[in-house]
């Protein structure tokens, strides 16, 4: 009966086709038909490995020694850990015919895709199980992801098609891979990010807006100066203690002007008290 090992530490910066090569090639030579599959876990707006993969395998010894191949095994300077995998919470998974009857849908998700599969292998061969609607093939970068979306007319076509691909037959098989199918529950899964390129589109018009936002706050400033200065003629303010009338400028030239005038004429009045004063009376008496 096909099982499943679960390996967690694989490097992040590793791409996923090299991952899967790597795991193959440790596994080279377990009994029970080798390999039947790898599924690795990537972030979906990247396709980033997220660290871990479950690979299926023919029996539970082909699990015992595949968990003994990959478990501690070092991979670009991080040590794998490898078990055999488990339902949550322990129990043992349920028989196919009633997992499927509760999880049945029309959409299939396949795994372990050749990357270089045409949507026109995938519906040649699904079309053996059923009317196609439709076959979508990730991308990233204009690279295929190794993975890809089956529609079906009906949800019996899905269903005999995921059976199948469980008896491990080889019946769904592409260019000497053997694809691993699940229902496709739709909605975004864990690890689901935000679009790159709407956040782009987000920082790129950030600082238009700022911009604009800076532009607004001078024009403000501008038309609340202009308002304080009167008329708009471009005139200096007034200054502290004048009345802001066309001719202060020259009122308080005069002023200036006559201040130091006065001044002036003190200073020769206190310098005329002196002798010079008694002179010109004698004078003026003939003494």
């Amino acid at each position: 009966m096909p099982t499943t090992v679960y390996v967690e530490g694989l490097p992040f910066d590793m791409a996923p086709r090299d991952a899967e090569t790597e795991l193959r090639t440790r596994l080279a030579g377990i009994p029970d038909g080798g390999v039947l599959g790898v599924r690795l876990a990537t972030w979906h707006d990247s396709g980033r490995l997220r660290g871990y993969a479950h690979v299926d395998v023919g029996s539970s010894e082909a699990a015992a020694e595949a968990v003994r191949k990959l478990d501690k095994a070092e991979v670009r300077g991080r040590y794998l850990t490898a078990t055999a995998a488990k339902e949550r919470g322990g129990k043992p998974s349920a028989p196919p015919e009633e997992d499927d009857a509760s999880r049945v849908s029309k959409r299939i998700f396949c795994k372990n895709v050749p990357y270089d599969a045409t949507p026109e292998a995938l519906r040649d061969l699904f079309g053996s199980f059923g009317v196609v609607d439709d076959v979508r093939i990730p991308t990233q970068d204009g690279k295929a992801k190794g993975m890809a979306y089956v529609d079906f007319a009906s949800d019996k076509s899905a269903l005999k098609a995921v059976r199948a691909a469980r008896a491990g037959d080889g019946s769904v098989a592409l260019d000497g891979r053997k694809l691993v199918l699940d229902y496709d529950e739709g909605g975004p899964r864990a690890g689901f990010h935000r679009d790159r390129s709407l956040a782009q589109a987000a920082k790129t018009l950030q600082p238009t807006s700022d911009h604009a936002r800076r532009g607004e706050k001078k024009q403000s400033a501008g038309r609340t100066s202009a308002g304080d200065s009167g008329s708009g003629s471009g005139s200096r303010p007034p200054k502290r203690g004048l009345v802001a009338t066309p001719n202060s400028s020259r009122q308080a030239t005069r002023e200036r002007k006559q201040s130091k005038d006065q001044q002036r004429e003190g200073g020769k009045r206190a310098r005329g008290r002196g002798a010079p004063m008694e002179t010109s009376r004698c004078l003026v008496h003939g003494v």
